[in-house]
């Protein structure tokens, strides 16, 4: 029976505990301030590039123009050994096949 007594007189304890709670007083803005600085905090990434400066820029630059004028210069004077071959015979040497008369023959 003192078990029972005394449980109940710790039950009310904490009831009583929990009647003093006080309700916590929030401002109907707190949800805004803290969603405006977490979107802060992620607008502060550092760019993925920053390696890739204006002079690299450049650098590349130069350098695709060059490969571009080259690929360009040779293709127009390898023009002159092209001219004489037909199209098959220019793709039979293009992808370096052998072409003979007596592979296409049926026997």
């Amino acid at each position: 029976m003192k078990t029972n007594k005394n449980n109940s007189i710790e039950n009310n304890n904490t009831f009583d505990v929990l009647d003093e709670i006080q309700e916590v007083k929030v401002s109907p803005f707190f949800k805004n301030k803290v969603l405006n600085q977490i979107g802060q905090e992620s607008e502060e990434k550092v760019p993925s590039l920053a390696w890739f400066t204006p002079q690299l820029q450049l650098a590349a630059f130069a350098l695709i123009v060059m490969i571009n004028a080259t690929a360009i210069y040779f293709s127009f004077t390898s023009q002159g050994i092209d001219q004489e071959l037909t199209g098959f015979e220019a793709f039979v040497e293009d992808y370096d096949l052998d072409y003979s008369d007596s592979d296409l023959t049926l026997n």
